[in-house]
């Protein structure tokens, strides 16, 4: 990956930021994909899902950018499979040109979304909520975040609640918070 896309990025600073994304088509649906860089390396593709409450790094990231678990491991079943779960630190992110506040994470194995197209990691409504508003932009394949970056609602610390997972391809899961939690 160019890592040189990966220098340069800056807080929001109140407008709106727009981001460039890519549109994946898949069967009958879609999914949202953005690059995130980790400690200045990178890009990583990440699915932007407002629907998941909690962003999800994977264990390969996570073992390569030595992220600092701050919670016990959570084994998670769901239909069809099961996974461990562990919260993690992740300090230095950005997505796009925009660097992102520090925020624990979960981090678990992820599947590809199919052959061609990896999978490193989820952006979830943990972190997209601190902006305010998004809006995806599918005929120009750009994010928009709505303004100044606010703190973080999970408040640093490790993220709390059971999680089921559900078969989101033949190969893997994906975490979904239960109702509840």
């Amino acid at each position: 990956m160019d890592s040189s896309r990966c220098i340069g990025s800056q807080r929001a600073v109140g407008e709106p930021s727009i981001l460039p994304i890519k549109i994946v088509h898949l069967g009958k649906g879609a999914v949202v994909l953005a690059n995130v860089c980790i400690e200045g390396a990178g890009p990583f593709p990440f699915v932007v899902d407002s629907g998941s409450a909690l962003s999800i790094v994977d264990t390969q990231l996570s073992q390569r950018f030595h992220l600092h678990q701050v919670g016990a491991p959570e084994q998670a079943a769901g239909i069809g499979c099961s996974a461990t779960v562990v919260p993690e630190q992740v300090s230095n992110w950005s997505v796009g040109s925009l660097t992102l506040r520090s925020q624990a994470v979960l981090s678990t194995s992820l599947p590809n979304l199919d052959a061609s197209q990896p999978l490193d990691g989820v952006i979830g409504s943990d972190m997209l909520s601190r902006f305010g508003a998004v809006r995806i932009d599918y005929r120009t394949q750009t994010m928009s975040l709505g303004g100044r970056e606010n703190l973080s609602p999970t408040n640093n610390s490790a993220p709390k609640g059971a999680h089921r997972f559900q078969r989101s391809s033949s190969k893997g899961c994906a975490s979904i918070p239960r109702s509840g939690s």
